[in-house]
C-alpha cells in the first residue's frame, strides 16, 4: 500500500479525550490520555480511572477503510479460533460499530477505532536473535 505522506494532520490531546467520549462513551475525571509513537496513525493509550486500558487509534487519512477492517476481521476470527492467545480486542463503539470515519476540520476523514490494551514490549525495545542455519 502507498501512503503519499507519513506525516497526517496531528491529533490533539484534548480532541482525541473528545473523540473517545463521543465515540465510546469513556470518560471521567480520572482518565488519562497519552500520545503514543505511530508510523503514520495517530495513537493515544487510554488508562480509565477504573484501570482498563487501550489503544484509540486515528488512521492516516490516505489509508482506506478496507484496511481497518481486515484488522478487526482477523482479530475477532483469532479470538473466536485460539481464545487462549493474548491479542488485543476490537472494541465496539457506542453505535456497535467496529470502526467509524471521522470528519475532520481539515477535509480529510480519518477512521477511527479503539483496541484494548495488552501489556508488552514493542519489537522496537527487543532484541531479536537470528540463529545462524
Amino acid at each position: 500500500m502507498r501512503v503519499e505522506s507519513p506525516a497526517a494532520p496531528a491529533v490533539s490531546q484534548d480532541e482525541a479525550i473528545r473523540l473517545i467520549g463521543d465515540l465510546y462513551g469513556i470518560s471521567s475525571p480520572g482518565m488519562k490520555v497519552a500520545a503514543l509513537q505511530g508510523e503514520y496513525d495517530a495513537n493515544f493509550l487510554v488508562e480509565t480511572a477504573d484501570g482498563r486500558r487501550f489503544v484509540f487509534k486515528l488512521m492516516h487519512p490516505a489509508r482506506p477503510s478496507d484496511l481497518v477492517d481486515l484488522q478487526c476481521a482477523t482479530l475477532l476470527h483469532l479470538a473466536k479460533t485460539a481464545p487462549g492467545v493474548k491479542l488485543p480486542v476490537v472494541q465496539k463503539t457506542a453505535a456497535g460499530r467496529l470502526f467509524t470515519s471521522i470528519p475532520r476540520p481539515d477535509g480529510a476523514p480519518r477512521i477511527a477505532w479503539m483496541l484494548r490494551w495488552v501489556e508488552g514490549r514493542v519489537l522496537a525495545q527487543t532484541r531479536p536473535h537470528i540463529r545462524p542455519l
